[in-house]
């Protein structure tokens, strides 16, 4: 419909459009920020996803030498109150005892 056309209302009376005077449109799909903003989605899904299903600890353990001698540094960092098993603590120190024995010669 045009401007000054008009047409037929039921009960043979008859609407015509004098003009048009403002007209807005909104189209996502003309959006370029669309497919981006949906890959951010994806990403902070994915993200979410990590959070909620990895597991998320770190066990690290050294031999530190000093004047006093070797002192065993241990870390444990938790998150979300998940406790370390215990094979993976005696991996750990296995793995820095034998990284000082090689150290040393003995």
């Amino acid at each position: 419909m045009k401007p000054g056309e008009a047409f037929a209302l039921p009960g043979g009376e008859a609407l015509r459009l004098e003009g048009i005077g403002w007209y807005s449109r909104l189209a996502v799909v003309d959006d370029w920020t669309t497919p981006l903003l949906y890959a951010v989605m994806v990403l902070a899904m994915l993200a979410l996803a990590a959070t909620v299903f990895l597991r998320q600890q770190v066990v690290l353990a050294t031999v530190v030498e000093g004047p006093d001698g070797r002192t065993l540094a241990l870390r444990l960092r938790l998150w979300r109150n998940t406790s370390a098993t215990r094979a993976e603590i005696v991996h750990e120190l296995t793995g820095a005892l034998a990284e000082t024995r090689e150290g040393s010669g003995s």
